[in-house]
């Protein structure tokens, strides 16, 4: 008989030389010594959309809201337009299938004229300036009207008809006035009186849908739907530099408008029912409302 003998397994101790040591010790005594002030990240609230409505200065473990001229600050962060007369409230102005009207921010109707015109319009756009609204009626006449009703008449238009036009921007700056015209698939552009007008987009212009404009940044923005991809687009306000900013998750842009203050633009998709913007580049995309309601406005 055999006998096999195991021996018992001796655990082998590896020492670390004197010098690795110091050197380890020479390291963990260098280290930056954590404390509770230390540890203190301070955030950027600036960063977070909404934290301000306008301009906001971002501080150590604060931020600060300031408002852009013509806007006062409320509530330290919100920024409310100064009105002129400054006792006037903010009101909508908005056409339906049959007359212009003009409403408080709240829905009710404001006073003393709710209704503007008997006379719906696709186009129409207002003057702060003469406190005017200006509109194109269905037999392609040329009107306005006071924000309080009165002064209605018809504005002498340019030679030619306005029937197809859809929409109109007013460049209050330059005081011409830019037409959308959807049948002839263009947008031209005339002198304050009408009396000289020129085509600064007819080509690839397919089913355009809308048109907005900042003249302080000499941009206008519009949309089209039609032979190519659907899409909103920026172009200077002589019609050269166009630029495409959405062209993704877009079907039916129709209605524009821009926020000055922030350089954003606003559209509706009625297809898709959303409200949404991009800033005056196509970044920074971000969708305001979505839904039923959308479809409806």
């Amino acid at each position: 008989m055999s006998l096999t003998v195991r021996k018992k397994a001796v655990p082998m101790v590896v020492r670390k030389p004197q010098w690795a040591l110091d050197v380890i010790a020479l390291m963990v005594n260098n280290l930056p010594k954590i404390t509770q002030n230390s540890v203190q990240v301070d955030s950027d609230e600036c960063k977070i959309d909404g934290s301000c409505d306008q301009l906001c200065e971002n501080i150590h473990g604060s931020y600060n809201c300031s408002c852009v001229s013509g806007y006062k600050l409320v509530n330290m962060t919100r920024c409310m337009a100064i009105n002129f007369p400054s006792t006037e409230q903010p009101t909508l102005i908005f056409s339906t299938a049959s007359d212009i009207r003009r409403s408080q921010l709240s829905g009710d109707p404001a006073s003393p004229t709710p209704v503007l015109s008997q006379n719906g319009s696709l186009a129409l756009t207002v003057d702060h300036r003469t406190r005017s609204v200006y509109y194109i009626t269905s037999e392609g006449l040329l009107k306005t009207v006071h924000l309080d009703g009165t002064s209605s008449k018809t504005i002498a238009g340019p030679s030619f008809t306005l029937k197809s036009v859809t929409h109109v921007a007013l460049d209050w700056i330059s005081g011409n006035w830019y037409f959308l015209d959807d049948s002839r698939e263009l947008i031209f552009v005339c002198n304050s009186n009408m009396k000289h007008c020129v085509i600064v987009i007819d080509v690839s212009l397919s089913k355009p849908r809308g048109i907005t404009l900042d003249p302080t940044k000499g941009y206008m923005f519009y949309t089209k739907w039609g032979m190519s991809k659907p899409r909103l687009e920026r172009a200077n306000l002589d019609g050269t530099d166009q630029k495409t900013l959405v062209d993704q998750k877009i079907v039916y842009p129709y209605g524009l408008t821009v926020d000055f203050p922030l350089q954003h633009v606003y559209w509706v998709d009625t297809y898709l029912d959303y409200i949404d913007r991009v800033d005056y580049d196509g970044n920074n995309r971000k969708t305001i409302k979505k839904g039923y309601p959308v479809s409806k406005s």
